[in-house]
Formats: structure tokens, sequence, C-alpha cells
């Protein structure tokens, strides 16, 4: 009798999880449900990481902060759907490489000098136009990284929690690519 209750509460758990996944499903887009299935079969290959930028540019899709945003909410929602996404956490597969140099940066800084640089600072130091840099600076907000922080220089600061937001790798990257397929990423 024990064993048929458990059985029973795994059969429903998995069943209002399937149905869960299938409603966030119908709340993306087109072109969102074609990166889903693009991640989803690219991580069945051995090594591959390959993150929602990476699938994007792959299907030829024109760099959407919405769709990542979209497309990164339903990972962190399904966390069941991949082995990547439980091992490395849904947040590394929403950022960029430069996104994720961005982030790396203001750790390093703040962990070492325990200050925040100014955008011009960071601007020359990373190599990125002050103009690119303060709107990726506002995406990475939008994504939870970065909370906006008047009385920082940059006008943003990393949450509290930042060293665990990334996952266990925390802001690596490697992209890969190999003769003629598409490059993906690895850990």
């Amino acid at each position: 009798m024990k064993w048929k209750y458990i059985f029973s509460i795994l059969t429903i758990t998995v069943m209002m999880n399937t149905l869960s996944a299938d409603n966030n499903q119908k709340n993306l887009t087109t072109d969102g449900q074609r990166v889903v299935d693009y991640l989803l079969s690219d991580w069945k290959k051995r090594f591959h990481s390959t993150t929602i930028h990476q699938a994007m540019a792959n299907l030829n899709i024109k760099p959407d902060d919405l769709l990542r945003l979209s497309v990164g909410q339903y990972i962190r929602d399904n966390p069941g759907i991949a082995r990547n996404i439980r091992f490395w956490s849904a947040n590394n597969y929403i950022l960029s490489d430069q996104e994720k140099r961005i982030i790396k940066y203001l750790i390093f800084t703040g962990e070492k000098t325990d200050l925040t640089p100014s955008l011009r600072v960071m601007s020359k130091d990373l190599v990125i136009n002050e103009n690119n840099l303060q709107d990726r600076l506002s995406f990475l907000a939008k994504t939870g990284i970065l909370i906006k922080d008047s009385d920082r220089p940059l006008g943003y600061s990393l949450v509290n929690n930042y060293s665990n937001w990334g996952g266990p790798l925390r802001y690596n990257f490697h992209t890969v690519t190999v003769d003629d397929a598409n490059p993906f990423g690895v850990w």
C-alpha cells in the first residue's frame, strides 16, 4: 500500500510538471520555441552547453534581448527539461559571452578593490563602446544579476547573491567551432 501511494504521488508530480511546462511553452513566441527546441537538441550532444544567444545566432534570429529574457525565463521555470540547466544554472544560458565578461570584470574589480568603476573606466578596460556597455548593463539588470544603485559611479551594483546567481561555474564560457558546424558553448 505504501509503495502504491508513493507511486501515485510521483505520477501526479510528473503530470503537473509536464502540464506546467506545456503552459509555459504557450507563452513562448514561435522564435522562442525554435530556440528552446534547438537548445534541447544541442544539449544532448556530448560537452555541448550552448547559450540562448548562440542558439539564436545559429538559427539566424536577429539579436533580441526580450526573446532571450523570455526563453531564459522559460528555462528558469522548467529546470527539469534538460540536465544542463540543473547542473549549470539557467541564468548562465541567458548571458552572452560579452555579458559574462562584464559580470566577471565587476566581480573581480569589486572583490579586489571593493569599488565599482565608472562607465568610462570600464569601457576602456573591456574595450567596449560606452553606449554598448550602458545597453548591456541595462540588460543585465533585467536578468537580475545587477541592481540599480545610485551610490555607485556605474549606477549599478551586483546582487547580493551574485556568487550563486550564475551557478557553480560562475560566468565561464568557451565557444567552440568544429569544421563547418555551428559554434557551440562548452563548460
